[in-house]
């Protein structure tokens, strides 16, 4: 039978793979072919310079039991260095234009992604500054985060 896989904007069918390896050696083994492992062994599949085997060991190929599946699967922004805010905001845009980044395939299915925010809280003086410390790093890097005051976020919430 072959796999397939389905959610409430799409469905498709799965290629059928071997249990059993191609190769007698891989380069790089990735254990998790969920986001994580998938995008890494399509990002060196994808290289030109990088010349080795990948092997993605994955038990399920539907993906149904997937951590991926099971969490709300973030890219958050919210770093207090850089580079992990510019990490965040790459994987953001390549999600928003998946198809096109995996070479315009028809059967590549459109993703969508629900913007949200992370409210962080603080109690103290101390941890307040460096929320502010981090937001500043984050609004150099574009991430679009701000600082509310508690006023704020009762009269945006007000339950």
């Amino acid at each position: 039978m072959k796999p397939t896989s389905k959610d409430s904007s799409w469905e498709m069918d799965l290629p059928v793979f071997s249990a059993t390896p191609k190769h007698e050696a891989y380069d790089v083994v990735i254990i998790g072919g969920a986001t994580m492992g998938a995008c890494t062994a399509w990002f060196l599949a994808s290289n030109p310079d990088f010349k080795g085997k990948v092997l993605v060991v994955e038990p399920d190929p539907t993906f149904s039991k997937a951590q991926t599946g099971a969490s709300n699967n973030c890219m958050r922004q919210q770093f207090a260095n850089p580079i992990n805010v510019k990490i965040g905001q790459y994987a953001a845009e390549f999600v928003r234009n998946f198809r096109e980044n995996l070479g315009g395939d028809p059967n590549v299915p459109e993703l969508s992604i629900r913007n949200f925010g992370y409210l962080y809280l603080s109690d103290n003086a101390d941890l307040t500054k460096v929320l502010q410390r981090d937001q500043s790093v984050q609004e150099e890097c574009g991430a679009g985060t701000r600082m509310v005051a508690p006023q704020e976020i009762a009269d945006a919430y007000p339950f």
